[in-house]
Parts: C-alpha cells; structure tokens; sequence
C-alpha cells in the first residue's frame, strides 16, 4: 500500500512540473508573438 502511494505522488509531482514547464513555454511564446506584431 506504501509504494502505491509513493507511486501517486511521484505521479502527481511528475505531471505538475510537466504542466509548469508547458504553461511557461506558451507564456513565452505568446509573449514573443505579441512582441513581432
């Protein structure tokens, strides 16, 4: 039972940095497409 919570969270943990390092890469983009028009 441990180890599948240990699994869950690295799961968890995995996804949220996964989704942070997305949302930034479309931040910086957008930001770079606003600054060419």
């Amino acid at each position: 039972m441990k180890n599948k919570m240990l699994a869950i969270s690295e799961i968890i943990i995995a996804s949220a940095i996964f989704l942070g390092i997305v949302y930034w890469e479309v931040k910086f983009l957008y930001a770079k497409t606003t600054v060419a028009k």
